[in-house]
């Protein structure tokens, strides 16, 4: 199939999120005598001479993708330069200081080269045709990152701290939003990859925290796992004195055999 030209004025059936209302925001486009339609400044993904509603529709767009506020053109200053101190109208739009512009840019020709070609190459596709847009990815949040790998970011650079305390924020602000998988295997998927990591006290904190919000079996059976694990790797001398004997283990765990 011939893939159609997503680069001239018509651009508004590349997104998938389009704004149902008819805010505008951004600045007002510099009148020219010389087209029928006035110029932006330094417009170099979207075309020039878009009109300022397409504009809008898109920026409205990419600020729901990425669940950014629009009060006062709040959410602009993710990707432009400008301060909340100073009116809207005054901020330099065109200016590309702000190093996420740059990042944005990259996204919206992505965007414009799936929708507009890679998605023309499917066979059968469904009607009315999907098409993708900030939110396939982002869910609402600006960061696009799996909670998984998330929470082990945060562990790699904070410690089991601070994965807690990331989890605890961004289930607070995103569970209703459905932006991250809040799911019990997400956790369990955590914690088994601190165990590789030989971060047990960590992988059974983890447990802890999932039991704590979703009180799962799975996760109270990886938590009995990991404190057995944790025991046997005490000294001797402390299972003496904590009345576990070899013996007594070993009986225990082919109890916990049978029954699992």
């Amino acid at each position: 199939m011939k893939r159609k030209d997503v680069r001239g004025p018509n651009v508004s059936a590349v997104w998938l999120m389009v704004a149902t209302t008819a805010v505008v925001i951004g600045p007002a486009p510099e009148a020219s005598s010389a087209q029928e339609s006035p110029a932006y400044k330094n417009l170099q993904v979207l075309p020039q001479y878009i009109s300022r509603a397409e504009l809008s529709e898109i920026m409205l767009s990419n600020l729901s993708g990425l669940g950014l506020r629009r009060r006062a053109n709040e959410g602009c200053l993710f990707c432009h330069s400008g301060s909340m101190d100073v009116p809207s109208s005054e901020w330099d739009w065109a200016s590309d200081d702000n190093p996420m512009k740059l990042k944005e840019r990259v996204m919206m020709a992505m965007v414009r080269d799936i929708n507009g070609g890679y998605l023309l190459d499917l066979p059968d596709r469904d009607h009315p045709e999907a098409e993708v847009g900030c939110y396939t990815c982002h869910s609402g949040c600006t960061n696009p990152m799996p909670l998984e790998d998330l929470l082990m970011v945060e562990f790699e650079s904070g410690g089991a701290a601070s994965l807690v305390d990331v989890y605890r924020r961004l289930r607070a602000r995103y569970y209703e939003a459905d932006a991250y998988d809040f799911r019990v295997s997400t956790l369990v998927d955590v914690a088994n990859r601190l165990v590789e990591m030989d971060s047990v006290e960590a992988a059974a904190t983890v447990h802890e925290l999932n039991i704590e919000y979703t009180d799962d079996v799975v996760a109270h059976g990886g938590l009995i796992q990991l404190r057995m694990v944790q025991a046997r790797r005490r000294p001797a001398s402390t299972r003496w004195s904590l009345g576990i004997t070899s013996s007594k283990r070993s009986a225990r765990r082919r109890r916990f055999d049978r029954c699992y």
